[in-house]
């Protein structure tokens, strides 16, 4: 049956090994499930991998995690050093005006915004809203430009009006007739309505409240390596790399953990419809590049996480991470050099992924001076 598993049925098989197949695998065999695991590529991860250069660390995909416990009891299954983002550099900021600024926004902005929350209403056919038109109803066009659009672009590559609030950020949708301000304000009253709810509340808190970023000491790949090692060790011959899956499997449980046009080609023959939705599914184009820095070269130290960049401000980057500043060990030498990652592309601007690397390198030279 597509969308379920079969419990009665003891054996998975899980068609993909990067971060979410080897997550599944492992989580199924610690519940006694007979798991078999294939992966077309000789390695494990897929875009995760961490390499070394001269200077320091190099993460080719995601840098680093939230800190929910799930994360945090996983790792310290497989002996991974966790790293909190350093205590004097944990500031994010916004470029607005070509200044980073850790709130973008003016007095005579803010008081607009306050008021928008008060006071405007949400209609309805809300499953149909875009974040620009949420944005720009409940919060007003400068929130909109300088707080939820640096944001989506950070985080996703794409505009506010490419993200369906109901799909993206369903915690942001309001009953129709209610303001942002009055469902803000009687959230807290909802969740302790009951009994039952109170005590939820009570042992939830702890899963539901603010999760930090964290990063593994060695990197992304360090984590990608102790698990496809313990993989190896508790399947055994059943985790197969270098295997080409052109077929579902007859197997009483498959989960699908590839890109969506490998799934697509996979289910053609057991549900066309579906097949054809996942064909749909697009990627945000991306390119990240992380700049080894000398530190001689800086006019002064700059401590934080990383900084958004709004589309209005016209920039060849969606945002830079400083990558050093918030990591320790991401720079072999801190004394002489930093790192930051950059990002490019999204859907605003996805021609940089066909952009050559003498072009990209000039982009990050513009986008760090």
């Amino acid at each position: 049956m597509l969308g379920k598993l079969d419990t009665t049925r003891r054996e998975v098989t899980i068609i993909g090994a990067g971060i979410a197949g080897m997550l599944a695998a492992f989580q199924l065999d610690k519940l006694g499930y007979t798991v078999t695991l294939l992966e077309s590529k000789e390695r494990a991860g897929g875009l995760i991998e961490t390499r070394r250069t001269e200077h320091g660390i190099v993460e080719t995909a995601a840098h680093s995690l939230l800190a929910a416990p799930a994360v945090k009891e996983l790792c310290r299954e497989l002996g991974v050093e966790l790293l909190e983002v350093r205590k004097d550099s944990r500031a994010r900021f916004i470029v607005r005006d070509e200044k980073l600024r850790k709130f973008p926004l003016s007095f005579s902005e803010v008081a607009g915004a306050m008021g928008r929350a008060m006071f405007a209403r949400a209609e309805n056919h809300i499953d149909a809203q875009t974040l620009e038109s949420w944005g720009r109803r409940h919060l007003g066009d400068a929130a909109l430009q300088y707080l939820l659009t640096p944001f989506v672009r950070g985080i996703y590559g794409v505009q506010p009006c490419e993200l369906g609030v109901a799909a993206a950020f369903p915690s942001l949708l309001l009953e129709p007739g209610h303001t942002l301000l009055g469902t803000m304000l009687l959230k807290p009253f909802k969740r302790s309505s009951s009994r039952n709810e109170k005590a939820s509340s009570k042992t939830g808190n702890k899963e539901k409240g603010r999760k930090p970023m964290v990063a593994p000491r060695n990197g992304m790949g360090d984590l990608i390596k102790r698990l496809e090692r313990q993989l190896e060790k508790r399947l055994r011959d059943r985790f197969q790399k270098g295997v080409a899956v052109n077929a579902l499997p007859d197997a009483p449980n498959i989960i699908l953990a590839t890109p969506s046009n490998v799934a697509a080609e996979l289910l053609a023959t057991e549900s066309s419809e579906l097949s054809r939705r996942l064909l749909e599914i697009q990627y945000t184009p991306l390119v990240t590049v992380t700049a080894f820095v000398s530190r001689a070269s800086f006019g002064r130290e700059i401590k934080g996480v990383g900084a958004l960049v709004p589309a209005s401000e016209q920039r060849k980057c969606l945002g830079i991470l400083f990558t050093s500043s918030s990591f320790e060990n991401r720079v072999f030498d801190e004394s002489r050099h930093a790192s930051f990652t950059i990002l490019l592309g999204g859907t605003s601007q996805p021609q940089w992924v066909a952009a050559s690397d003498e072009e990209i390198k000039q982009a990050v030279r513009e986008e760090l001076a």
